[in-house]
């Protein structure tokens, strides 16, 4: 028996479960099949137009994942292309830099930079600037790719990055400059999920919390980190 999706979730977690652990290293078809039948046993519960749009969002992501790019870009459009003005989805933001991506695997780098700019135009008031750093390494992949100089243009958005983020100052060129910053970015991201994980007795977990705050380079970490040893402190 199928567990129930609620309103907002498509997916029930039993399902995303199956789709995204048991079937991890199954072939693209055998994922398709498990979310046709999925789909099926909940027809009553959604209407057409939505349990089709949700259909197309899965298939984007499995095609990208199994580096079926030509099969995985119909799709990407599609759901994109549901979108409303003014009413981003919480998925807009993922599924843009994968329509970047495909069109960049594809070798279709006018596509791909078409979708960037697209992707920035739609950027809103209070995004973070997280966003906007993964928009810049897509465009950078792209720009490296194609053998295409960094636009001037986007040199802001670096600084934005960097002064909003509280990343570290580097003499670097725009290209190298973004992928410094993603590099950190991903390493310190990975090190505070690693502590946040870590089964150990809270006194040692407030230590590790000190020590990453004494040691990272990003600002926004630092302060987040800070956060949350401050509220296990109160619980010590």
């Amino acid at each position: 028996m199928q567990a129930k999706p609620d309103h907002d979730n498509f997916l029930s977690d039993e399902i995303v479960l199956k789709m995204y652990r048991e079937l991890r290293n199954a072939d693209a078809q055998t994922k398709i099949n498990t979310l046709i039948d999925y789909a099926a046993s909940v027809k009553d519960q959604f209407d057409d137009d939505r349990i089709q749009f949700e259909i197309d969002k899965q298939k984007a992501l499995i095609y990208y994942d199994a580096k079926d790019y030509a099969t995985a870009l119909p799709y990407l459009e599609k759901v994109l292309a549901a979108e409303i003005p003014g009413q981003r989805s919480e998925s807009w933001h993922l599924y843009s830099l994968l329509q970047i991506r495909t069109n960049r695997h594809l070798q279709r780098y006018k596509e791909g930079l078409a979708c960037f700019q697209k992707a920035l135009k739609q950027m809103e008031d209070g995004d973070s600037a997280f966003m906007y750093l993964d928009l810049l390494v897509d465009y950078v992949n792209i720009c490296q790719d194609a053998g295409i100089d960094f636009d001037a243009l986007y040199l802001p958005l670096i600084d934005r990055v960097v002064n909003e983020l509280g990343f570290p100052a580097f003499d670097l060129g725009p290209l190298e400059k973004i992928l410094k910053l993603e590099e950190l970015n991903k390493h310190w991201n990975v090190m505070l999920g690693q502590l946040y994980l870590q089964k150990i007795a809270e006194l040692e977990k407030i230590k590790g919390y000190q020590d990453y705050i004494n040691t990272c380079e990003i600002g926004w970490y630092k302060a987040y980190a800070e956060k949350v040893k401050a509220r296990l402190e109160t619980k010590a």
